[in-house]
């Protein structure tokens, strides 16, 4: 492409991680040539990704990085094989350092709100209880406010506001 100097990587169906390639690449022209993708965009009448989109593709190849280079390492045609796959996991597992997750009050109410899911992913009983109370927690103060938002669209002759 002319105004990048270079083309896009294009994510194909024969390799996973051509898509995680081709975000990587379009996150490092963003950095590298940030006026150029704009211009470009714009000539192929296309929108400018928002700041937030841009974030989360910037989180993403953050994110994929490393399970991108294990799921090399497990499919590579030399050096692979059942051998691999633990130290690989391993590596993985402290990567992503998935663990504070597992500690995020909103995240565990998202999960435990989900019909799909509800306790059902949940370990052990200690955790079940603490998503239980949470769950209490949050319900209690979802009827607090609404019995004081409710209270404060009464009017003063005791009818309400319609």
């Amino acid at each position: 492409m002319r105004h990048l100097g270079k083309l896009l990587i294009q994510k194909n169906d024969t390799r996973w991680n051509s898509e995680y390639d081709a975000v990587c690449c379009f996150v490092r022209l963003l950095q590298d040539k940030y006026r150029e993708m704009k211009k470009l965009l714009a000539e192929l009448k296309l929108e400018f990704i928002t700041p937030i989109e841009e974030q989360f593709l910037k989180e993403y190849v953050i994110v994929m990085k490393p399970v991108s280079k294990c799921l090399n390492i497990l499919q590579a045609d030399k050096n692979g094989g059942m051998g691999f796959l633990l130290p690989t996991i391993s590596f993985l597992k402290i990567k992503l350092k998935f663990e504070a997750m597992f500690d995020d009050n909103e995240l565990i109410f998202a999960a435990i709100s989900n019909p799909k899911f509800k306790l059902a992913w949940l370990d052990n009983e200690e955790d079940v209880r603490r998503a239980k109370v949470l769950l209490t927690c949050e319900y209690k103060r979802l009827r607090g406010a609404l019995e004081e938002s409710d209270s404060s669209e009464e009017t003063s002759d005791g009818g309400f506001i319609f």
